[in-house]
C-alpha cells in the first residue's frame, strides 16, 4: 500500500482527479479526509457521508477516524490522504509522498515551513494557480528547510476552466455519492 499525502493550500479536486486516475490504472484507491473541519467530506455535500464515508465513481471517500476503526488499510494499493491545513496531523508522518500545496500567496507557502515529515519521504512542491514559474522557484528558496529537490517541484498556471471544474465537482458529487454501509 502506498500512501501519498496532500497538505497545504485547497488541493480538493486534485485529490479527486488522482484518485479516478489511479482507478483507471485498475488500482483499488481510499481517499482519507483527515482535516479539522472535515473539508473534503463537506465537498461531498451529504451529511451523512461525513460520518460514514461513501463512494464517489467507485472511490471510497471516507473520514479519518472510520478509516482507522472499521476499515483494513492493507485492502487498498493507495491511499490517498487530505490533510488540508491540519499540518500537525501525525498521519503526515506516515506517507510515503507528501505534496505540499500552495497559490501565489506568500503567507499560504510560510505556513508549509512548520510541516513535520518523516526523514526519507518523498516530498513534492505544488504552486496552483502560477502565474509565472519564477514565484515557485522564490517559494523553493525561501522553503529550502523542507529539503524539496527541484525536480520535485510542479506549477499549476491559473485557468479558468480548472475553477470552473473544481466548483462543477463540488456541485455535482452529490448526484454520484452512494453512502458508505
Amino acid at each position: 500500500m502506498i500512501k501519498v499525502g496532500f497538505l497545504g493550500y485547497d488541493s480538493s479536486d486534485i485529490v479527486v482527479y488522482l484518485a479516478r486516475v489511479l482507478l483507471a490504472c485498475e488500482k483499488k484507491v481510499a481517499v482519507v479526509d483527515g482535516t479539522k473541519r472535515s473539508a473534503l467530506m463537506q465537498m461531498m455535500q451529504i451529511p451523512s457521508a461525513m460520518e460514514k464515508g461513501g463512494y464517489y465513481h467507485d472511490v471510497l471517500f471516507v473520514p479519518e477516524a472510520i478509516f482507522e476503526k472499521e476499515l483494513k488499510p492493507r485492502e487498498f494499493d493507495y491511499v490517498i490522504h487530505y490533510f488540508g491545513d491540519s499540518i500537525e496531523n501525525p498521519k503526515v508522518k506516515e506517507c510515503n509522498e507528501v505534496f505540499l500545496v500552495t497559490d501565489m500567496v506568500p503567507c499560504n507557502a510560510e505556513f508549509l515551513k512548520s510541516a513535520s515529515l518523516q526523514e526519507g519521504v518523498q516530498k513534492r512542491f505544488l504552486v496552483r494557480n502560477a502565474i509565472s514559474t519564477k514565484y515557485a522557484d522564490r517559494y523553493l528558496t525561501e522553503l529550502a528547510c523542507l529539503e524539496i529537490e527541484e525536480q520535485s517541484v510542479y506549477s499549476i498556471p491559473y485557468d479558468e476552466r480548472d475553477y470552473r471544474c473544481k466548483c462543477y465537482l463540488c456541485t455535482e458529487s452529490r448526484k454520484y455519492l452512494k453512502i458508505k454501509n
